[in-house]
């Protein structure tokens, strides 16, 4: 797990803003900005100290330790908090559920070697991390889990895609609508003219990069001025269709 994914994981858990965030460390937004976004990659420690003093947490809080239990997702922990609640016939019957599962799919990835051993032409999967939590196209939404969950497509998605995130609202319109999904490639820098998803008090934005401001393409929305607060998470490839999905 990144710097900036435990930060942003323990601001939300704290139920704090950035501003007080900010506030409270005596760390300037735009600079914890930059860390959750993971635009600055090593951070002072003095930073780091009052981050973590403001949060509650100690500095070994922020290690990335393998041998800490993951994270799990908010789809994991609803399924979690179901299981919790069955009695002991009904935990029995999704253990039951989930073993039969898991040996099918352990026993389709065996087949599907044992196929590819033998020149057969199977169908390629492509596994592509999902932000369920939507990249807004309208005036911003924030960020939820930054775990993503995997998604698995049966067509080669757009070269160099690193992760798949939604769009929210109506201001790219009518090239980007409300429930698009759309491929990213992460990079910190796009060119004028381009379409990026972009980080900014704690909500992303899908919005063409102008000249010191990030435009919509639907007139209703005013541009917002560029600040170094604003940070550039990605370019976007295209639009995630069904096609992906389904085989021909």
């Amino acid at each position: 797990m990144e710097l900036g994914e435990i930060i942003s994981l323990y601001r939300k858990d704290a139920g704090m803003t950035l501003d007080e965030l900010s506030e409270r460390s005596g760390v300037p937004k735009g600079t914890i900005n930059k860390i959750i976004g993971g635009v600055t990659k090593a951070p002072t420690l003095d930073n780091i100290k009052a981050i973590a003093h403001a949060l509650g947490k100690r500095l070994a809080d922020f290690e990335d330790d393998e041998q800490k239990p993951d994270v799990l997702s908010s789809t994991e922990q609803k399924m979690v908090k179901k299981y919790r609640s069955l009695d002991e016939h009904g935990k029995e019957v999704v253990e039951s559920v989930l073993d039969l599962e898991y040996k099918h799919t352990i026993e389709a990835q065996r087949e599907a070697l044992r196929q590819q051993a033998a020149g057969k032409n199977i169908v390629s999967h492509f596994y592509i991390p999902e932000y369920r939590e939507p990249a807004s196209a309208g005036t911003g939404q924030p960020i939820g889990t930054p775990y993503p969950e995997t998604v698995m497509l049966v067509k080669k998605p757009p070269n160099g895609t690193s992760f798949i995130t939604h769009v929210r609202g109506d201001s790219m319109e009518p090239g980007f609508e409300d429930g698009d999904m759309i491929f990213v490639h992460a990079q910190s820098e796009i060119r004028t003219g381009q379409i990026g998803v972009f980080f900014m008090d704690g909500e992303e934005f899908i919005k063409e990069l102008g000249n010191g401001e990030l435009i919509s393409h639907n007139s209703k929305y005013e541009p917002i001025e560029l600040d170094e607060s604003i940070i550039c998470q990605g370019l976007v490839l295209g639009i995630c269709d069904e096609s992906y999905f389904f085989e021909d």
